[in-house]
């Protein structure tokens, strides 16, 4: 079994806080990947996910507690926000309705990527990112969903959950480290 490092950051909701705290969690992972060859692919991808959910936080989540957890072991990158608030409404798509899993919705699309959720459960989307075989941009939910589709670009994994009984929302994002 190899070494695991996890750190909690809470989430002010402050613009003012943002720059500090993505600081923080940086250094973390930083001295975390201290002993690895070239962490910087890792380190960028990690920087590019958490400013996503920091200015996800901002955006949607106010007067909640937000937290970010961040776990590094051997293999990979885990990061977690969580906040309890109303659930994710994409377009049409509301969760923790009856829906059959495996379920497909495109979410948005440009003219390079279309950006889907599919159904893992009641309650569970994931997203993947396809090459765009269509010309035509939906300028409508590009911008809005725009944090979606960069998060899901860059990570290897990412999955959003409600729970219903408890608010809790969990964005749940994992890289695996590049070594070399």
């Amino acid at each position: 079994m190899g070494r695991l490092s996890t750190e909690e950051f809470f989430i002010p909701d402050t613009s003012a806080s943002l720059v500090p705290i993505l600081n923080e969690i940086l250094e973390f992972v930083s001295k975390t990947l201290a002993d690895s060859p070239n962490p910087e692919k890792a380190l960028f991808k990690v920087k590019i996910i958490v400013t996503e959910l920091l200015n996800n936080a901002l955006k949607h989540v106010k007067n909640s507690k937000t937290f970010i957890r961040v776990s590094v072991d051997d293999n990979n990158i885990h990061v977690i926000k969580q906040d309890i608030g109303t659930r994710l409404v994409i377009n049409d798509l509301y969760l923790c309705q009856k829906r059959a899993a495996g379920q497909k919705f495109q979410i948005s699309n440009d003219s390079l990527n279309s950006l889907y959720a599919i159904i893992e459960s009641e309650c569970q989307l994931k997203f993947v990112c396809e090459e765009s075989t269509n010309n035509e941009i939906d300028y409508d939910n590009l911008m809005e969903h725009f944090g979606l589709l960069i998060i899901t670009k860059t990570a290897n994994d990412f999955t959003y959950t409600h729970n219903p009984e408890t608010l809790l929302n969990t964005f749940d994002v994992l890289i695996e480290r590049i070594k070399y």
